[in-house]
């Protein structure tokens, strides 16, 4: 009446337990499926590993001496590539296992001990036998390290079964799985108390194992046939069948055929795309057997009925291969699975085959006249089921014999020592390591076990013997982290590295993530052409396309390319940062500006991705961006969290503060990177540059200090240093070794300035106009005018002799002798500049002259005339705007600029200056601080130093005021020192 939910019509009782035996069975499939599903997780796993090449780009260009130097900064490229992650070892696998081997072996106890007496005997043989494979010795329980504690536990467990079956055979199944589940409990809490082994439970589940194996294999043979049975059911189906022979014919022999292709496949002998996971085909089989086993009836119906005890027993040795296989898949316990695997598919296609021969020579005459055979399908009436059950067991056996009959019985052996070796790997690393050391002595390509032993020879930095055991693991079926794990041991020889990922690549040749690596080592080779091939290749699996997409770009900005980096931007507008990240690189690069707008994480935690997305977008944007927007990601970066990254924002918002006028706020956030980081000598080149940019070479020549033992990239712009401080014969020194760089322009310049600065007077005919512009720089006194007038005549070139007349009317004005700067400035009338450069720094000039000497009128109509202030030229600015306001009454607006002007820029001397004048009058005290302040950044600025002295001695602060003046006389003549000391009376002040 009921054929699919044929339990309606049993006891309730019995219901009930078909109810837990269901669930039971349900989720055991789950587990083997969700195992199947994730497999080779978690035990294998990906985790990826990220280059950070810092890429060196110009953002300024600052000319010192007719030298053009640019200041440079990181733009930031990110490649990815994949590796497999240590071995993740998780013994929850084996506590499930081990419920569902207990759960299972109480029902199938408890069914045996209700057979007949023969069966019985049989049962309880096999039970026996079972219990004593567990090797209870090795638990060591009660400290006993003998057959003493198997003997307890068969007492317990068969003993149980001998009551039942002799004293008390009437009891009922559900008082007989009670009696069971007690025994196993008693079991379960003797050995968990009482041995003195590490896991002793877990040591049991692994314990289990072989025995777990024969029943599994058992079930494989038991249910190989139940998907060929469900064809004739098939078939049989509705009311009116016909042809009932020819599609049983085409179905089983479409599924047959489909069998050996993929039998074919594993061997390697075809490719076949559909092939069947023989995984599947144990659950499909196991799943049909549940509702089946009642059909074969008439075969066991002298030992057991099908309601409810067949149904019960099949379900149960179910939960337990299910449980087992399981087990094995989600621990990788790879050579097992494959192995059972096999026999899965040869058990399917022996008995699938003989079982097809057994049904058209017993029913083919009921098929062609369209009887459902199903209902006597077994009750055979030529060819009896034993001879279908002996022919298909043959069949299996001559497919084990001949594919090495031997492979499955070492996999078997070496899955157990593997079981064994994940049990210790936490708790006892030698013996785990002898126990997987054993495991790949009886297969060297068990792949679990030789990633082990690799990982441990790793630890010890034994990269021979890490090799080794990777190549076993790669002998045979090797996987994608297996071949990958090999490739990372060649990580630092590029050409090794790059010819393994080739070897990798043919043996997975639709690996996404050998692809991936195999681009990146091209890459590092300069062989962008196939890089960029087989990162375009890697972007079309779907788990590798960010990573290949993000290296594609990277690759894209490290070389130079013809690209829209917005429209690129655009069309990733939902992609992960890192590949925003190396988009806005592209553009760095191609130094564009992307019209884009850029977010700070919400929860304030940055990661390596949108550090440097950050970090790239800042630099980008350098002179246009919001200081707010830089603020705030400082701020970000700086979080405790973030100090892995911080330096990747920091520095790109140092160099946004510098453009945007905040010049102090730049050194602060440098000085600050360079405490943590790996290479502070580049900072200090950084800022010795910014100083040089501000006419400060002091200042520069004291950062070089520091960076010449950090950074070998200092040679240049230490020479340059050297020089404009006026140290001449160490310049010599410094541009002599330049002489011998492979630059051919900077081994140009080495070789004029060493003619310039070494060369006699004389020699000065003999200079091109560059090298005696040089020569007036370095070699005439800013006091001898006449020497000066004279050689700078002989100039031919205009831009030059002018630039000449700029430099030495700058120097005078850094003496704060304006107007001598002045009448020097008025020589540049007449000359014709084709530099426009050139005539825009004289026109910034021209302003502070204008500024020094109170012309507010020049000021105004220069700046309507078109002279604007953009990056770099923002002091300037507020230093105008501060003095117009002044100019008009606007208090209001002139506190706002000059406090501005009082805190960001120290190097700006006038700017200083003007600042404390302008607070002097409503507290000396402030005024006295802003001087000061900017003099421990600026200690040799003339005019700060003039503005100081007064105020300090004011302020009642004689000893500062007496060394500031003592600074000061080293720096001016003697006779504007002493016009100096008159004018302010400062001649108390005078060290004789």
């Amino acid at each position: 009446m009921y054929i699919l939910q044929f339990w309606k019509s049993w006891p309730p009782v019995y219901q009930r337990l078909w109810w837990i035996v269901l669930i039971t069975f349900t989720a055991s499939v789950g587990i083997l499926v969700f195992s199947f599903a994730k497999h080779p997780a978690p035990v294998f796993a990906w985790e990826q590993f990220q280059d950070l090449k810092r890429q060196e780009i110009p953002v300024y260009n600052i000319e010192v001496g007719g030298i053009n130097i640019p200041v440079l900064t990181e733009n930031y490229i990110l490649f990815e590539r994949w590796a497999g992650k240590p071995m993740q070892i998780d013994l929850s696998a084996l506590d499930i296992y081990l419920f569902l081997f207990a759960a299972a072996m109480v029902m199938i106890l408890a069914i045996i001990s209700a057979l007949p007496r023969f069966w019985f005997l049989v049962g309880a043989g096999a039970a026996v036998f079972m219990i004593s494979s567990f090797q209870l010795e090795t638990l060591e329980i009660f400290g006993l390290y003998n057959k003493i504690p198997t003997i307890g536990i068969m007492i317990i467990l068969i003993g149980t079964a001998l009551y039942f079956q002799f004293l008390n055979k009437s009891a009922s199944l559900l008082y007989r799985i009670g009696g069971f589940l007690i025994a196993t409990i008693i079991t379960g809490l003797i050995i968990s108390n009482f041995s003195t082994a590490q896991h002793p439970l877990r040591y049991l589940a692994v314990n289990t194992l072989s025995s777990s194996l024969v029943i599994t294999i058992l079930f494989i043979v038991l249910v190989a046939h139940e998907i060929m049975a469900s064809f004739v059911s098939l078939v049989g189906k509705g009311t009116q069948n016909s042809k009932t022979l020819r599609h049983y014919v085409i179905i089983s022999l479409f599924y047959l055929v489909n069998l050996w292709f993929t039998y074919l496949d594993r061997i390697n002998y075809i490719e076949w795309a559909f092939t069947i996971p023989p995984v599947l085909l144990l659950v499909i089989s196991g799943i049909l057997a549940l509702w089946g086993i009642r059909q074969r009836e008439p075969v066991y119906e002298n030992i057991l009925t099908a309601d409810p005890f067949a149904v019960y027993l099949i379900g149960s040795l179910a939960v337990l291969s299910f449980g087992t296989l399981g087990y094995f898949i989600a621990s990788a316990n790879d050579l097992v699975v494959l192995s059972l695997s096999d026999l899965i598919l040869y058990a399917h296609i022996g008995y699938g085959m003989i079982f097809f021969l057994y049904v058209i020579s017993n029913f083919m005459p009921m098929l062609i006249a369209n009887y459902k055979v199903s209902r006597v399908l077994y009750k055979p009436t030529a060819m009896p089921y034993i001879s279908y059950r002996l022919a298909g067991l043959i069949f299996t056996l001559a497919f084990v014999f001949y594919n090495n009959w031997m492979a499955p019985v070492n996999h078997f052996i070496s899955g157990y020592y593997t079981s064994l070796g994940d049990l210790f790997t936490q708790q006892d690393e030698t013996l785990s390591t002898g126990y997987y050391k054993r495991a790949y002595f009886y297969a060297p390509y068990n792949q679990h076990a030789a990633t082990a032993l690799a990982k441990n020879e790793a630890l010890k930095s034994n990269t021979l013997n890490q090799r080794k055991y990777l190549n076993g693991a790669n002998s045979y079926r090797p996987t994608e982290f297996t071949l990958l794990n090999n490739a990372a041991t060649f990580s630092g020889n590029s050409l090794e590295e790059l010819i393994v990922l080739q070897e990798a690549y043919k043996l997975q040749p639709k690996s996404g993530a050998i692809k991936n690596n195999l681009a990146i080592s091209f890459s590092k080779l300069g062989m962008t052409d196939s890089a960029s091939h087989y990162f375009e290749e890697a972007q079309k699996n779907n788990l590798t396309r960010p990573s290949a997409e993000m290296n594609f770009f990277g690759l894209m900005a490290s070389y130079d390319t013809k690209v829209n980096a917005d429209s690129l931007y655009k069309a990733s507008e939902s992609e992960p940062p890192k590949i925003k990240s190396n988009i806005i690189a592209i553009a760095n690069h191609q130094g564009k500006v992307m019209d884009i707008k850029m977010d700070l994480p919400k929860d304030s935690t940055l990661n390596l991705f949108t550090a440097t997305m950050i970090g790239n977008y800042i630099t980008n944007h350098i002179g246009i961006i919001d200081t707010a927007f830089v603020a705030s990601s400082a701020a970000v970066a700086r979080k405790k969290q973030n100090k892995d990254y911080s330096e990747l924002v920091l520095i790109p918002a140092a160099r946004a503060y510098y453009a945007a006028g905040l010049v102090n706020r730049a050194f602060e956030l440098l000085q600050e990177v360079m405490s943590t980081s790996s290479n502070p000598g580049i900072h200090n080149i950084t800022m010795a540059l910014w100083s040089l940019d501000h006419d400060k070479p002091d200042l520069a020549s004291a950062f070089l200090h520091y960076a010449m033992y950090t950074s070998p990239q200092t040679s240049l712009v230490n020479a340059v240093t050297i020089t404009e401080v006026g140290r001449i014969n160490e310049a010599i020194i410094a541009w002599d070794t330049l002489h011998y760089k492979k630059d051919t322009v900077i081994r140009s310049i080495a070789e004029s300035m060493k003619r310039v600065l070494a060369g006699d007077a004389s020699w000065y005919q003999g200079f091109s106009d560059k090298e005696k512009y040089q020569y007036l720089r370095h070699r005439v006194s800013i006091y001898d005018s006449i020497s000066f007038n004279s050689l700078v005549n002989q100039i031919i070139n205009e831009d030059l002799k002018a630039k000449a007349i700029l430099d030495r009317s700058k120097k005078w004005f850094s003496l704060d002798e304006v107007s001598k700067a002045a009448y020097t400035y008025k020589r540049l009338q007449g000359l014709h500049l084709t530099d426009i450069e050139l005539f825009a720094k004289i026109k910034y000039y021209e302003l502070r002259m204008f500024a020094a000497q109170n012309y507010w009128q020049l000021i105004d109509e220069q700046i309507k005339k078109g002279v604007s202030f953009g990056a770099y030229r923002e002091t300037e600015r507020v230093y105008y705007e501060a003095l117009r306001n002044l100019n008009t009454n606007d208090t209001l607006s002139a506190s706002k600029n000059f406090n501005w002007l009082a805190k960001n820029n120290y190097m700006f001397d006038e700017g200083v200056v003007a600042a404390s004048d302008f607070f002097k009058r409503s507290s000396k005290r402030r005024s006295y601080t802003i001087l000061s302040e900017a003099l421990q950044v600026n200690p040799n600025s003339v005019k700060i130093l003039k503005a100081y002295i007064p105020i300090a001695q004011a302020n009642e602060y004689d000893d500062y005021a007496a060394s500031a003046l003592q600074t000061l006389k080293g720096l001016i003549s003697p006779a504007a020192f002493q016009k100096f000391v008159s004018r302010n009376q400062l001649s108390s002040l005078v060290i004789q």
